[in-house]
């Protein structure tokens, strides 16, 4: 090999080594750069630079600056000491004698330029954290590395990739010492042994425990070689440990008393909904032992690698310590619910992904896990301006403290401030590996692991009552917004279903969020390339097409659209058309009015008319909804008229059917009962030719709730009649349908407040069943929610009046901060009506209520008088009725 020997340098190389001595120039060279450029003039690369404690400093700089993936031999009187791996090189007979260059000393100003530099590279290295270092490793600890790995287990990549790279480095050493080579292929055959043993161990102690038979066996085996013996000791005295442990658990061990927590929004945890803070430290582990043939396993399969981080903020949250040693399949039932209950009860983020996740590509690797997820986390924290982000790694295998993740460290470094240099411009990040016991809190990110992965009962309950999975643990049928972060790139462009779930998400993050600065850079750079403008344009009209989308997301896909258009391209009329569509709709939930939108909608619709009728049909009826929720049924009547004498198959058969249920909810708004039963029937009717079965029965569903509402206020159908109606729709008792519909979530929320209606306006047809587990009682902000609680309040406020003060003024509060002034009527309504219940609920002040009158001019104003003075439960019942017709209440 090929050996540069500086000045200074007088004994003679092993025969190995081949020296190769600088060309001169006819000058000493007086400062670095000139001494650099002499040297890169020199046609062949050195292996090794031989240099002594006499050599000047600006020499080694020099050579290190030419070439930096040498390494260096050091003169120490008859040997050579190798570095940085501190091995020596002992100097024989055939040892090839150096010609020794004169050199006169250099100028002061030069030698003193290179040790400043030496002294700043020194001081710049220090500063790195300590595990950043790269030392090289000495001939003994690469053969114990190759035997650990090779004990590992071969079949792994990833320790046959980190064994390939150790003899390579045995390869080059074997220069300086021939035996080496023989030795790491013992140790490898070794480890190999150990290996085999190890699983015969494992299968004879899962058989049969710890038998006199077995003792035999293992005494035989740990008589071999004394790495073998060692390697079997420390794998029985795991089991040992892991089967004590399991016996006290056995004894102490209850079931999971984690108490359930709802999530409303986002869980607790949630990573980027945290406060923004300035000093994180996110602690990484894996469970699971297949991490790269792991496709083929179902994801509730133990050995299905899966990695957890979890985010602390420094200095804000303190975690109570967990015990030495903390080990979670080690742990009882009741140390591991107070410990998920510690992380539910603060402020940290959770963020976990396994490795069949789609983010992975077809094939994955254990660290291509760690950092797909490390990208994930820095994309979610909340951090801004400035900052540090310290990562600890639970090292596996031989990635330990030893390995140096400072080029992964600049990679991310550089990809953030890329994404957004003001956010990151002063965020430094920190990479490690790291044992078990390293981080005080890393008990806590092996319980996320564990729980995750477990199979008993207890584990599987206690994962479902934190909630984290589908929301912090992300499983590859999770389909989630935290998918479409990982996407962003420092390129800003998105995929069309990236941009479009991000950007109709975009409402609803935290300030805090890195969307918001990605979605504006990148409607910045769309409105000059405009064929991603219209590739996003054409993602939403397939998505129209097909019937698959939320209004509010396709409104908010189409107002970021329409705002950043490039010059050259306008929405289509068609598209116009839909976008008009989706605000209404939105509006209308909100209980909005938009009247500019109303006209522009109607112009429009009148120039598409004969281009497609049965999209016209589908705004003039959303239209008609905005006219009912300002109480303007006669404007209603008259859009739905145009309808009237026109054929059925220009509308299309689903539009049709929704005419008709709009003439039913219009004759039950005025009170006309009987004919909005005519008309919901023959709805329902004509739902059952369409031939999309989801579709035939979501209406369907919707119509019947229509006419049990319409029936229930019908005071011609007795309890009785309306009992076994009600029971006919869910199809079992009123008693067990309420009890389900008690837990119920958003899914089944028009169903719970038709029942909760039923039970307030019909009393005698109440179930207990339905308050007998209000602990399972769930609310959202959106209609009818707030009519939900307040039913609630009424039925709770002669057993629970304190429970029912706080329904009540969860329904009011809520309609109150609604920006429609359909809700804010709702509001005022359910606040009045709750006085007659002995429930005091703040009105609105006398400004908004005038306020609210210019708004809504139409609505009954004279009844909500009436229901101020009304004298009892019935009168203040039927005053509500007329404030609120229909399902309006």
């Amino acid at each position: 090999m090929l050996t540069l020997c500086l000045p200074q340098t007088t004994q003679t190389l092993p025969s190995t080594l081949k020296a190769l001595n600088i060309a001169l120039p006819s000058s000493t060279p007086t400062n670095l750069q000139t001494l650099c450029k002499h040297m890169a003039q020199q046609p062949e690369v050195p292996h090794y630079i031989a240099f002594s404690v006499n050599t000047p400093a600006i020499w080694l700089v020099a050579s290190q600056r030419c070439w930096p993936e040498a390494l260096y031999l050091l003169q120490e009187n008859d040997r050579w000491l190798e570095l940085p791996s501190g091995e020596y090189w002992i100097a024989d007979n055939a040892s090839v004698a150096i010609e020794q260059a004169a050199v006169a000393p250099a100028e002061a100003e030069a030698e003193a330029e290179a040790e400043a530099e030496a002294e700043n590279a020194a001081q710049t290295q220090a500063a790195k954290p300590a595990t950043q270092h790269n030392r090289a490793q000495t001939d003994k600890e690469i053969l114990r590395k190759i035997f650990n790995l090779a004990s590992w287990g071969e079949h792994e990549p990833e320790h046959r990739a980190q064994l390939d790279s150790l003899f390579t480095e045995i390869l080059k050493r074997s220069e300086r010492k021939p035996t080496l080579m023989e030795q790491a292929l013992q140790k490898r055959e070794l480890g190999k042994q150990a290996y085999k043993l190890g699983l015969e161990c494992e299968r004879r102690l899962k058989k049969n425990g710890y038998t006199i038979e077995f003792e035999e066996w293992f005494k035989k085996q740990t008589d071999l070689k004394d790495s073998i013996s060692y390697y079997l000791t420390q794998k029985l005295k795991r089991w040992q440990t892991w089967s004590n442990n399991k016996r006290q658990q056995f004894i102490t061990n209850t079931t999971c008393q984690l108490a359930p927590i709802s999530v409303v929004h986002h869980h607790p945890n949630s990573l980027r909904h945290l406060p923004t803070h300035h000093y994180w430290q996110i602690l990484i582990d894996e469970t699971g032992s297949e991490f790269d043939n792991s496709k083929h396993l179902n994801v509730h399969d133990t050995q299905l690698g899966r990695m957890v981080a979890l985010a602390i903020p420094v200095n804000k949250v303190n975690l109570p310590a967990l015990k030495p040693n903390f080990h979670a399949t080690n742990e009882s039932d009741e140390t591991l619910d107070n410990t998920i209950k510690n992380l539910l009860d603060n402020p940290v983020g959770i963020v976990g992904i396994t490795v069949n996740d789609e983010l992975l590509g077809k094939s994955s690797r254990w660290f291509s896990g760690i950092y797909l997820l490390m990208r994930l986390v820095l994309r979610l924290l909340p951090i801004h301006g400035q900052g540090k982000i310290e990562f600890f790694i639970e090292q596996r295998g031989g990635f330990d403290a030893n390995v140096s993740l400072f080029p992964i460290q600049q990679l991310l470094e550089t990809e953030l401030q890329a994404l957004d240099a003001a956010r990151f411009k002063d965020v430094r990040i920190s990479l490690q590996f790291a044992n078990k016991n390293h981080h005080p809190a890393n008990g806590y990110v092996d319980a996320l692991a564990h729980m995750w992965a477990a199979a008993s009962a207890n584990s599987k309950k206690r994962l479902k009552n934190s909630a984290l999975l589908g929301h912090c643990l992300l499983e590859p049928q999770h389909d989630v917004i935290e998918r479409s972060y990982a996407a962003i790139d420092q390129q800003h462009i998105l995929s069309p279903k990236d941009w479009y779930s991000l950007v109709s998400a975009v409402s609803d993050e935290p300030s805090s969020s890195l969307l918001h600065n990605v979605l504006t850079e990148l409607g910045k750079q769309i409105q000059q390339q405009a064929s991603i403008w219209q590739g996003y344009l054409d993602f939403v009209s397939q998505l129209l097409q097909h019937k698959n989308y939320h209004l509010l997301e396709v409104k908010t896909a189409l107002d970021w659209l329409a705002n950043h258009t490039p010059q050259e391209c306008t929405l289509p009329p068609m598209l116009t058309l839909h976008w008009y569509m989706a605000r209404l709709a939105c509006a209308n939930h909100l209980g909005q009015h938009d009247m500019p939108l109303l006209s522009q909608s109607l112009t429009l619709a009148q120039g598409l008319l004969n281009e497609n009728a049965a999209e016209v049909c589908h705004l003039h009826l959303r239209i008609a909804v905005a006219a009912t929720n300002q109480f303007e049924f006669d404007s209603a009547q008259d859009i739905l008229d145009f309808w009237q004498d026109q054929d059925p198959r220009l509308m299309g058969l689903n539009n049709y059917g929704k005419y008709l249920s709009s003439l039913g909810q219009l004759a039950a708004f005025r009170g006309k009962h009987q004919q909005a039963i005519s008309y919901f029937d023959h709805a329902i009717s004509t739902f059952a030719s369409l031939s999309d079965p989801q579709e035939k029965h979501k209406q369907q569903r919707q119509t019947k709730i229509y006419r049990l509402i319409a029936l229930t206020d019908n005071e011609g159908v007795s309890d009785h009649a309306l009992q076994q109606a009600l029971e006919a729709f869910w199809q079992q008792p009123l008693e067990i349908a309420a009890k389900k519909l008690a837990q119920s979530s958003n899914d089944l929320r028009f169903e719970q407040h038709l029942l909760l209606r039923v039970m307030v306006t019909r009393p005698a047809l109440q179930q207990s069943s339905y308050l007998e587990i209000t602990d399972d009682w769930q609310f959202e902000e959106a209609h009818p929610w707030p009519l939900i609680a307040a039913y609630r309040a009424v039925l709770l406020q002669a057993q629970i009046p304190i429970k029912a003060s706080l329904w009540m003024h969860k329904a009011v509060n809520t309609c109150q901060e609604a920006q429609g002034a359909t809700l804010q009527w709702m509001g005022e309504v359910l606040a009045l009506w709750a006085t007659h219940y002995g429930i005091k609920v703040t009105t609105i002040a006398n400004k908004q209520l005038e306020q609210l009158q210019t708004q809504l001019p139409q609505a009954p104003w004279p009844s909500l008088d009436k229901l101020k003075n009304a004298h009892n439960h019935t009168q203040a019942m039927q005053d509500l009725a007329a404030c609120l017709p229909f399902n309006f209440h």
